[in-house]
């Protein structure tokens, strides 16, 4: 049986269904609609008691850790290509660089476009914007630094850069981009750029 990914639009669920569509995996795809109403659901929340996307079912297995499901995916379903192993002499940067999009970036883009775009204008807190936004230039300066002059984070396209693009693409569409370097922008243009990415987001 093929795996399964529940999905809503914009949301996490696009880094493992980008990486479904960059392997050409077998899979099967939920679409629980178009924003996050379904999945608040008491049958929703049967599935995952979180009710939360994404929600990955692969036999008995089930993940809700998006960072986690393309991690599952890429050693269980051919994406060996797109990681490195503690053989590789890049293998420290390569968590690092994965696990940063989310531990590292997603609770301070969580609280800027959440005090942005998210809440009810009177119920948004300017000051925990500006403090969220500070900290989203240093993890940009950060990116910037790291990325240098090569094409993507590790030098070829990984799952580090799977994590990291979301981040930025959660900026762009809450128009909290604007801090964006050249750099940091064109990098964000070649990952977005990519047909699994262009499928993706089609899906």
């Amino acid at each position: 049986m093929a795996p399964t990914l529940h999905h809503v639009k914009n949301t996490r669920s696009l880094r493992p269904l980008w990486l479904l569509e960059e392997l050409g995996a077998d899979y099967t795809l939920i679409d629980e609609g178009p924003d996050t109403r379904a999945i608040k659901t008491d049958a929703y929340r049967a599935i995952n008691p979180l009710g939360k996307v994404p929600c990955f079912t692969d036999g008995p297995v089930k993940i809700t850790e998006s960072v986690a499901i393309i991690q599952y995916i890429a050693a269980l379903h051919g994406g060996s290509h797109l990681t490195r192993t503690a053989s590789d002499d890049d293998y420290g940067n390569y968590l690092q660089l994965m696990y940063f999009g989310e531990a590292g970036m997603g609770g301070y883009v969580n609280m800027l476009i959440t005090h942005t775009a998210l809440l009810p204008e009177a119920h948004r807190n300017p000051a925990i914007a500006k403090w969220a936004a500070g900290e989203m230039e240093t993890c940009l300066a950060y990116l910037d630094s790291t990325l240098g002059s090569q094409d993507h984070l590790l030098g070829a396209f990984s799952l580090a850069d799977i994590s990291v693009t979301y981040v930025l693409f959660l900026m762009k569409i809450t128009r909290n981009a604007g801090g964006l370097s050249e750099s940091v922008n064109a990098y964000f243009k070649r990952c977005t750029g990519r047909d699994a990415w262009q499928r993706a987001c089609a899906k």
